[in-house]
């Protein structure tokens, strides 16, 4: 669980940086739209729990750096695989109104599949779950609104374009969290 023990690390950072620190918490759906299983059904809510810390930072023409680091816990399909995806965010922030933020920026994720190798018997064939653990990396550019309800909470939908450039790999994903600010 390499990636856990990631995100403990950088979270840690953040809270002995004295850094002004945000926890958030919320879902992750993950291409919607998309077929989830065999029976043909679309994912559209299909929340898979996330985790994040972030901070605000003042940045340069009255915008704000808003850096998120996080762990989507994407579980596991069946005790056939495990999926695990660790994020970070590189968004700015322009405030557009007294408790809005506008969020922007580029987003980098690090998907760990594993599995143990056993035999998969869908309706379309048989296949195999992986009997090692496969990584892969996305680059997003990202974008979102932040509401404030008070100084500590706040509520975040952000969208994620994955493969911004290629016209055929190209999906979109979203995040609905709650902010607490520390």
């Amino acid at each position: 669980m390499k990636s856990l023990r990631s995100f403990f690390f950088i979270a840690i950072f953040f809270h002995f940086s004295n850094l002004y620190a945000v926890v958030s918490i919320g879902g992750f759906v993950l291409h919607p739209g998309t077929q989830k299983d065999v029976d043909g059904a679309r994912n559209t809510f299909s929340f898979a729990p996330m985790i994040g810390f972030n901070t605000v930072l003042p940045a340069f023409w009255g915008q704000l750096f808003v850096p998120e680091v996080g762990l989507i816990l994407n579980g596991s399909e069946a005790d056939e695989y495990s999926k695990n995806t660790l994020f970070v965010l590189f968004d700015l922030g322009s405030n557009l109104a007294d408790k809005i933020i506008f969020r922007y920026g580029l987003g980098w994720f690090l998907t760990k599949i594993s599995g143990n190798g056993e035999i998969i018997v869908g309706d379309n064939g048989t296949g195999y779950a992986p009997n090692k653990s496969i990584t892969s990396y996305n680059i997003t550019w990202n974008a979102g609104l932040e509401y404030a309800h008070n100084n500590h909470y706040a509520v975040k939908l952000e969208g994620y374009l994955f493969q911004p450039l290629s016209s055929q790999q190209r999906h979109l994903s979203y995040s609905l969290s709650l902010n607490y600010y520390l």
